[in-house]
């Protein structure tokens, strides 16, 4: 598991206020932590990234960004009265970055 705790957190100037800040965060945490965890969709396929994040400027030359995050339920906590983000798997047992912090 990426162990973390609210501490960890930028702040300052780089304070993240609003769920798409944080969403964006975590995406750009979890790629660095996992650039080549993969999983296969369907047998017979290739592998695809677990975690992606794309730049691009769409049709008004609007530049976006396009977050994949491919995570997994943990059958053992299925029929507890857990929430749903409480449910899921880790990608990997690396430590978070010290980088992302403060």
């Amino acid at each position: 598991m990426t162990a973390f705790t609210t501490a960890m957190l930028p702040t300052g100037t780089r304070a993240i206020a609003t769920l798409e800040e944080l969403h964006f965060w975590c995406t750009q945490h979890l790629l660095a932590l996992n650039p080549t965890a993969k999983f296969v969709r369907s047998a017979g396929l290739t592998g695809e990234n677990r975690v992606s994040q794309s730049n691009y400027a769409d049709a008004d030359s609007i530049l976006r960004v396009q977050d994949v995050v491919i995570l997994e339920f943990d059958s053992t906590k299925f029929g507890q009265s857990l929430a749903d983000w409480k449910q899921i798997k880790e990608i990997a047992t690396t430590a978070a970055l010290t980088s992302f912090s403060g």
